[in-house]
């Protein structure tokens, strides 16, 4: 007897230390998934683009407008994680941390009953924490409203007085605390309660007084006081319907599935109270192994569907273009002109890499350029913010200071303080000799938890020289301004003003010669190749080599100081040979140039080219 007591004994001490190491691996696991698969990096610079971007300064004047209002410390939570994700190490830490409490809360909700088991339900709500993140869909007011909701109603469990009375008020101060925290979160812990209190407890009457009084609440804050109360449907349309690309539908499913699975889990916990037996089982390993089966197959049945590298893709062009790292940018994208899966945001991100690095005549056609995607035009819907940063900075680049002043405040006005756009807006106030104003603009730059040094790097400057008159950037800058900066210039229309301004308008010269060859205008292109006195290498570029050629071999007559290569003639002959034989039949003679032409202006001439439909 004394054997098999023995070995039941070391049986449970085996189970144990397995049950110990469950949740140790699994968020290693978590942390390590998070960090080097989704990359929370990329969910930062995705911001503004794609999801929810709360504003964060670290001034005391925004942390004391925050904790001064109901709601306020968790939206100051929020926005500050938010802005941590741009270290990789920090985002997968976050996650990892709410995952942890998520985790920590359920089993608080499986412990009233000790149902064995099936321990590895507390480990579902982390699941749908990383099906979020796995999709990139970041929504930390949603979560951590979530939360702190669940992590007060453990409290309530925890410590809740026998006596109703008492009990009440200890309810009315968790309430209160929570109210302050998180507005919204109260919802949820008032349905936890009275649905604890009715199902397990037993007391009828007062989980009845706390329905009625959260409903009481909920009218008076919503249209009494106007206290933005709101359930969680309502903030889920609001922060993806509003702000997202494409609202993936499992988004929205995954975030009201975790709203809900803890009210479930509580039903179902407190009726099967004091049903299970609490004997250790005869072999205590299987059941812990069985759980790590089960925990494992959920994971890959929930991520699989989710889990797209090409999610990847944007993101991380866009985070290496605010970065400013073109060469990086440019070689993770890939020379590949067949590819169309890329949006217009990252197909303008390499047209602005190639500008950058002095490669835009040369190698344009490498990847899929398109016109929309140099003139970022106004139907493409859900990248609106996104549209007018960019334009704004490359109307500064041009020097139509007004034309990017009017895109820089209309994203301003309706996307928040974002850091590009305080710094483009300081720019151009600087560039027109607004240094105030200028100033202003900097000292919220200089309060951004991330760019904050953008900000004070101006600021020194201007402290130094406030005319600016030595520094080369603005000196160039206002070299460009238009003198009749006019906000609704055409620049289509208006390349040739710029030019006139400044012939060395190196953003004006280029974007203008890729637009002609973007719709396959040769004899405006042509003209302009005329105000070209010399090249770096001496010759003209692959692109313009290639477009003079097609020109002259299709009749071009306008005159140009320039000649085509003979190679470049060559091979358009040999390329038009190919084209009288498809007989114009785009998709045959797509295939049959496409692995000697492809990065070609040829072909895209015949294929993409506007006036060729």
């Amino acid at each position: 007897m004394m054997t098999t007591n023995r070995e039941q004994k070391k049986m449970g001490q085996g189970s144990a230390l397995l049950r110990h190491a469950l949740p140790v691996t699994f968020f290693s696991v978590c942390f390590l998934y998070v960090l080097l698969v989704v990359e929370p990096t990329l969910i930062y610079h995705g911001l503004g683009r794609s999801i929810y971007y709360p504003p964060f300064r670290t001034s005391w004047q925004f942390f004391a407008e925050a904790f001064g209002t109901c709601g306020g410390p968790v939206e100051y939570l929020a926005a500050l994680i938010s802005h941590l994700f741009y270290f990789n190490w920090a985002g997968a830490l976050i996650y990892t941390s709410i995952g942890f409490f998520l985790w920590l809360s359920t089993r608080s909700i499986l412990g009233i009953s000790r149902i064995r088991h099936v321990g590895f339900v507390s480990y579902l709500p982390v699941a749908a924490l990383l099906v979020l993140c796995t999709g990139y869909n970041h929504q930390p007011l949603i979560i951590l409203s979530i939360l702190l909701g669940l992590l007060f109603f453990v409290a309530y469990t925890k410590w809740v007085p026998g006596r109703p009375l008492w009990a009440g008020v200890f309810l009315m101060v968790l309430s209160g605390g929570l109210f302050y925290l998180t507005v919204n979160g109260c919802i949820l812990f008032w349905l936890m309660v009275v649905l604890y209190e009715l199902i397990l407890r037993k007391r009828f009457a007062f989980a009845g007084t706390v329905a009625v009084l959260g409903v009481a609440a909920y009218l008076a804050c919503r249209f009494v006081f106007d206290i933005d109360m709101h359930p969680l449907h309502w903030q889920v349309n609001r922060v993806i319907g509003a702000n997202s690309i494409k609202p993936e539908t499992y988004s929205p499913r995954v975030l009201f599935g975790l709203y809900f699975f803890f009210p479930l889990l509580l039903v179902v916990n407190s009726l099967l109270t004091g049903k299970q037996k609490r004997q250790i089982p005869k072999h205590g390993w299987v059941s812990p192994s069985i759980q790590v089966l089960v925990l494992a197959a959920i994971s890959v049945t929930l991520l699989k569907p989710v889990y797209d590298p090409g999610k990847k893709r944007p993101l991380k062009i866009r985070a290496f273009a605010q970065k400013r790292q073109w060469p990086k940018l440019l070689d993770y994208a890939g020379k590949d002109p067949f590819s169309r899966s890329m949006n217009i945001l990252d197909v303008h991100d390499i047209i602005i890499a190639l500008y950058h690095t002095d490669a835009l005549a040369e190698q344009m056609f490498d990847w899929p350029t398109s016109l929309r995607s140099l003139t970022l035009p106004d139907d493409v819907g859900g990248h609106y913010n996104e549209m007018l940063v960019r334009r704004s900075n490359m109307t500064i680049e041009m020097g139509c200071m007004g034309i990017s002043e009017k895109f820089a405040y209309e994203s301003l006005i309706n996307f928040g303080d974002q850091a590009k756009v305080l710094e483009n807006l300081a720019v151009i106030n600087m560039v027109k000799g607004d240094i105030q104003t200028a100033r202003v603009f900097l000292g919220v730059l200089a309060e951004d938890l991330i760019h904050s040094g953008r900000g004070r790097y101006w600021l020194d400057i201007l402290a130094d020289d406030p005319s600016l008159s030595g520094n080369e950037r603005i000196t160039y800058l206002r070299s460009l301004v238009l003198d009749k900066n006019n906000d609704e210039i055409n620049l289509a229309l208006n390349y040739g003003q710029l030019l006139k301004r400044n012939p060395e308008n190196k953003a004006a010269r280029e974007f203008m010669m890729s637009q002609w060859l973007l719709t396959g205008d040769l004899d405006r292109f042509t003209s302009a190749l005329n105000r070209y006195d010399t090249f770096d290498t001496g010759k003209l570029p692959r692109s313009y080599d290639q477009a003079l050629a097609l020109y002259r071999l299709t009749g071009g007559k306008a005159e140009c100081r320039w000649d085509p290569t003979a190679d470049s003639y060559e091979q358009g002959r040999k390329f038009l040979g190919i084209a009288k034989q498809c007989r114009a039949d785009r998709k045959r003679l797509y295939h049959a140039t496409k692995q000697e032409f492809g990065d070609s202006y040829y072909l895209y001439f015949f294929i993409h080219t506007p006036r060729q439909k």
